[in-house]
């Protein structure tokens, strides 16, 4: 995958976009706004672009890595070869998280310049931040993996994967706002944990944000984040 030109191509369009919003907000004249709002909302945009970034990119090449096999009959091979199930699992697993990787590493040097700026915090929000994009990376892959064992084209393996990953990230934060308001707190704590499948919550937090788009009560508190930790690892252990 990383001898193909279309991906070197995305690399260097993922690195001059995130460079262009550095480069942009970066202070002139020899004046720093001290109060930190131009890093805060570099921090903002780089967060969101590389987050959608990877929940765009990663499932594509689990979800047709082992369908392919099956058509080009090396599954068999691979199943009759002295691995056990684990070792293939994971060795596929750490093939899938390869360009997410190397995305998130290409992405270091901007972050490490929208932290130069001031105002943003390296233990409050970069390594949070850098936190969930490899839990982000992880689902998406395990996701993509399960779906490829059990279909039977290319095609359908990707069109699956996104659409568990879309519920995951997006539908889950329904059952929240429709419960916000009521006084059941079963009923809260349910939406609550529901939305925290989702990742769009925690990154909210991290970013001081309140828009009210993915539930801006949802994230209150440190603990959506640890929520979404939970939630993350449990999901990707049951499928794996």
């Amino acid at each position: 995958t990383l001898r193909k030109p279309s991906v070197a191509a995305l690399q260097v369009a993922w690195v001059a976009v995130l460079a262009a919003a550095i480069i942009l907000r970066w202070p002139t004249g020899g004046r720093v706004n001290l109060a930190g709002t131009e890093a805060q909302q570099v921090l903002s945009l780089l967060s969101w672009t590389i987050l959608v970034g990877l929940m765009l990119v990663t499932p594509a090449f689990p979800a047709s890595s082992v369908v392919s096999e099956k058509h080009s009959g090396t599954l068999a091979l691979l199943l009759n070869s002295p691995l056990s199930p684990t070792s293939i699992f994971c060795g596929k697993l750490i093939g899938a998280l390869g360009m997410p990787m190397i995305l998130m590493v290409l992405t270091i040097p901007t972050m490490t310049a929208c932290f130069a700026m001031g105002g943003v915090s390296l233990l409050y929000q970069v390594l949070p931040l850098y936190l969930i994009f490899i839990l982000v990376a992880m689902e998406s892959a395990v996701v993509g993996l399960y779906v490829s064992i059990r279909a039977n084209t290319v095609d359908s393996a990707i069109r699956m994967t996104y659409a568990i990953l879309f519920i995951l990230d997006l539908l889950l934060l329904l059952p929240y706002r429709l419960v916000e308001n009521t006084q059941n707190p079963a009923l809260l704590l349910i939406g609550k944990w529901l939305a925290s499948f989702s990742p769009l919550p925690a990154v909210l937090h991290i970013l001081g944000s309140s828009s009210v788009q993915a539930g801006s009560s949802v994230t209150g508190g440190n603990a959506v984040i640890i929520r979404f930790v939970i939630c993350s690892l449990i999901f990707a252990g049951i499928l794996g």
